[in-house]
């Protein structure tokens, strides 16, 4: 809700799980609204104390960023860059502005008779299954950097310790 109490920033999920654009909508419900922040999946969103900005944490081109954007017009504006990903937004208020910040990171551990060692080191890795013989683990990798959400399929090589990708840009 708006300071003035007039407007709401509305973040939604669509029926299947999905965030969509966040909408800025009438508190007093008399139009569907209209899209505000920027084109991509908006998780959370606020308003400054004065009501003359609004914030977002938004999914754009598979990264996860703060934006603001001028209330009542103008266009966003990305005020966080680079490999970190924000997620989740608050203002306090003397305007200061609180969100977390972090990498995705994700590793597969493999446990024998020998011990415990990890098999990815860098990067996303999900979804780990070894393979009938006992011979190779399979799962998807994802570098910590992508611009995408693409990843490859790779196989570990359980004796060498050797990964070798067999289907880049797969999943």
């Amino acid at each position: 809700l708006s300071p003035d109490r007039k407007s709401v920033i509305v973040v939604e999920m669509d029926r299947l799980g999905a965030f969509q654009e966040c909408r800025l909508v009438p508190f007093d419900g008399s139009s569907a609204g209209r899209p505000v922040g920027p084109k991509g999946s908006c998780i959370d969103a606020a308003w400054s104390p004065g009501g003359d900005r609004m914030y977002f944490t938004a999914i754009v081109d598979g990264v996860s960023h703060l934006w603001q954007q001028p209330f009542p017009e103008g266009p966003p504006e990305q005020l966080t860059f680079g490999p970190n990903e924000e997620q989740g937004v608050a203002v306090v208020q003397d305007g200061a502005i609180i969100t977390s910040v972090g990498t995705d990171r994700s590793v597969v551990w493999f446990h024998d008779e020998n011990g415990e060692r990890a098999i990815s080191s860098e990067g996303v890795a999900v979804f780990p299954r070894v393979s009938r013989d006992g011979k190779r683990v399979f799962y998807l990798h994802r570098p910590e950097q992508a611009s995408s959400t693409s990843s490859d399929l790779r196989a570990l090589e359980v004796t060498s310790g050797k990964s070798i990708s067999l289907l880049p840009g797969w999943a």
